[in-house]
């Protein structure tokens, strides 16, 4: 069943652009975004498991989770990147209050690898300027994109999605 125009019926709708909105969310797959989180989680799994220093691994690895957030949003939804990079910014910042608030151990959870890694055991605020440090990047290279796709006279790469 297709919304009509301006409902907000939670039944999901095609748009012009191969996209499939949801309560308002344009969803889409754009494989470039998709592959492109795909390596960088590759190489945060390498991260993880292989490198054992005290830069690479407490630092780089926040800088490129941004990137990865960003990538896996950007992939799955058809929202201005700015938009996107706000939100990411502000869910990793989140993780870090919520790691500052001991959650791990408030559910009960620091005995799970998995959650112990994905929810973090303790905040630091050196966290925090690796996620500015990793919007930084992010900026960069989807201004360096902005640029090159004018130049090539491409579409802009910054989805223009009205609410």
């Amino acid at each position: 069943m297709q919304a009509r125009a301006g409902s907000r019926d939670a039944s999901p709708s095609r748009d012009g652009g191969g996209r499939v909105r949801v309560i308002g969310i344009p969803f889409r797959v754009d494989w470039r975004w998709s592959l492109g989180a795909v390596a960088i989680f590759i190489t945060e799994v390498f991260i993880a498991l292989r490198v054992h220093d005290r830069w690479v691994r407490p630092y780089g690895g926040d800088i490129l989770v941004v990137a990865l957030v960003h990538a896996v949003v950007r992939a799955a939804i058809a929202w201005p990147w700015r938009r996107v990079l706000a939100g990411t910014l502000l869910f990793a910042f989140t993780v870090e209050g919520l790691q500052a608030l001991h959650l791990i151990y408030r559910l009960h959870l620091e005995g799970s690898r998995l959650w112990s890694t994905v929810l973090g055991t303790s905040a630091d605020a050196s966290d925090l300027a690796s996620y500015l440090i990793g919007g930084a990047l992010v900026v960069a290279l989807e201004l360096a994109a902005e640029r090159r796709s004018r130049r090539h006279g491409r579409p802009k790469t910054q989805t223009a999605v009205t609410e």
